[in-house]
């Protein structure tokens, strides 16, 4: 930077000097104090250097840091570049390994395959051999061999025999012959008078353990070395071969993950879930800024949005519900800088309006809940001081209609998440000061009822991960269902708050939902078994 004096006694640095002077020929205003400074013939050239000021800024202890820092990112950058090449030959043995796997896995369905084949081979022979021994028992069979032989022995006398000799056989063959024809005559009769089908003479018994690794996930599975664990398999094998498939399936056992597309699957960070009534579901997908959306079946259907801050864009999406059969409500902003959101699309994935917009970035909107198709329950979680944690209803027109939980009583600490029923809203709620978390009720005027559920965060008080509980309704059975994280339990509670059943299930759940024909569907987070999915269990 090469600093130039004004006439003026001001300083302009050369460069700014020059795109000044571009404008002008004669003169020009000094840009602080306006005065007309005249442009010699050398131009730029013609003013004077501050020599002093300069060396002011050569020397300048900003300057000697800008170079010390450029100095630093030089030699992180060299670093880098070493770290990167131990990445690339991490990597390709990571994946030479993997391919050494599969090629294992390859070879152990081969062989698996060949020995199949070779059993229905065998089944195929101790069936054909059943239908032959089956075969000679028939009445049919029987007869048509003993004419059969019968015919040919008469035809042999006539060919071999003289005529004289056949001629005084006469009466032995005819009535032999009149016999197998009454015979033939009467079975004819008694097979066109038959009106009922012929009874099952045969039936495959599978191996009811080799059938559920068939339709499970028993053949194997896939993890980090010495990390295998039993719970990697779908189902346990029957104590009896009486049972069903379904029926080992216990509450809590796994079913089976859901499908994510291919394209998404590297980045899918999964955040919350919800179903509506026809069944079909929608995941809000962190990693990729979307939601997905799929059937009862769990059949991919439509993806909403693309990252973005503009209307009908997602940026790390939080909350989901069903407003209707086909309006979804979904949460997101606030974690980029911008103003928590919610906003509707319909089921094809197509934006349909802004439902609330906060115009400050104060409260994050973590979870959403649907009261009724106008109006919707959302988790706020401050992001600024001077707010507290709450539970609010607004409608569809963004007006805020109930805000509960920052009275003394019934204060809400850190709540989760909140569902309505009966006109009750209960709300999942962490206290980390006394290593403890517990469900509270609210009446529909956001009054505090009481509480149930309480259970501690986690053992240690002075560990970092803690395990608040992941509520969800079920509004089949009318039941409350609460997992705790820390014991891997599912609680069922009536609304009272008494306890009606529980079982084990997966760890690291972070969102649940609950279907109509016995299923729950559950968010992993990044820990657990299987981190970052989306998974199916059995409730009933």
């Amino acid at each position: 930077m090469e600093p130039k004096v004004l006439p003026c006694l001001h300083n302009i640095c050369k460069k700014c000097l020059k795109e000044l002077l571009h404008h002008h020929t004669i003169s020009f205003r000094c840009p602080i104090c306006r005065t007309v400074c005249p442009i010699s013939q050398r131009g730029v050239e013609g003013f004077p250097t501050n020599d002093y000021l300069a060396r002011l800024i050569r020397d300048s202890p900003a300057k000697k840091v800008i170079q010390e820092i450029r100095q630093a990112v030089k030699d992180c950058s060299q670093k880098l570049a070493i770290v990167r090449r131990i990445y690339d030959e991490a990597r390709i043995d990571v994946e030479r390994q993997g391919e050494i796997i599969k090629r294992k896995i390859h070879e152990d369905f081969e062989n698996l395959v060949e020995v199949l084949r070779k059993q229905e081979e065998a089944l195929c022979i101790e069936v054909d051999a059943l239908v032959e021994k089956e075969e000679k028992k028939l009445p049919a069979c029987f007869l048509a061999l003993q004419t059969e032989t019968l015919l040919t022995h008469v035809e042999n006398s006539l060919k071999l025999r003289d005529a004289l000799d056949v001629a005084n056989d006469k009466e032995h063959l005819m009535n032999r012959i009149r016999d197998a024809n009454v015979a033939c005559t009467k079975l004819s009769h008694l097979h066109s008078a038959e009106t009922e089908k012929p009874k099952a003479l045969f039936e495959f018994v599978g191996n009811k353990e080799v059938l559920q690794c068939v339709t499970g996930n028993m053949f194997g599975a896939v993890c980090l070395k010495g990390q295998l664990t039993t719970s990697n398999t779908l189902i346990n094998s029957p104590v009896t071969e009486d049972l069903k498939s379904l029926e080992v399936l216990k509450p809590g056992t796994r079913f089976h993950s859901l499908n994510i597309p291919h394209p998404l699957r590297q980045k899918f960070q999964p955040f919350a879930l919800a179903m509506n009534d026809e069944g079909n579901i929608a995941v809000s997908d962190q990693g990729n800024h979307t939601v997905l959306l799929y059937s009862k079946q769990g059949e991919f259907l439509a993806r909403i949005g693309v990252r973005g801050s503009k209307d009908g864009n997602l940026e790390s999406p939080t909350g989901v519900t069903f407003l209707t059969r086909h309006l979804i409500a979904v949460a997101d902003g606030c974690l980029f800088g911008n103003p928590a959101r919610i906003q509707a699309f319909d089921s094809s994935g197509r934006f349909t309006r802004s439902l609330v917009k906060l115009t400050s970035n104060s409260y994050w909107f973590t979870r959403l809940s649907t009261v009724n198709t106008e109006q919707l329950l959302v988790t706020c979680t401050p992001v600024m001081p001077g707010h507290e944690p709450c539970i609010k209803v607004y409608n569809t027109r963004g007006e805020e209609l109930l805000c509960f939980g920052t009275s003394l009583s019934g204060k809400l600490l850190h709540p989760t998440k909140a569902v309505l029923h009966n006109n009750e809203f209960f709300v999942s709620d962490v206290d980390k000061k006394n290593n403890r978390c517990m469900v509270s009720v609210f009446d529909q005027q956001g009054k505090y009822l009481r509480a149930f559920g309480e259970c501690m965060l986690k053992k240690d008080p002075n560990e970092h991960a803690f395990y608040p509980l992941v509520i969800a309704l079920d509004v089949t059975d009318f039941r409350v269902l609460a997992y705790s994280g820390l014991y891997k339990l599912v609680r069922c509670y009536m609304p009272n708050g008494s306890l009606e059943s529980y079982y084990s299930t997966l760890p690291g759940i972070t969102d649940m939902a609950v279907s109509g024909d016995g299923r729950v569907f559950v968010v992993c987070g990044g820990t657990g078994e299987f981190p970052h999915s989306v998974q199916v269990i059995f409730h009933y």
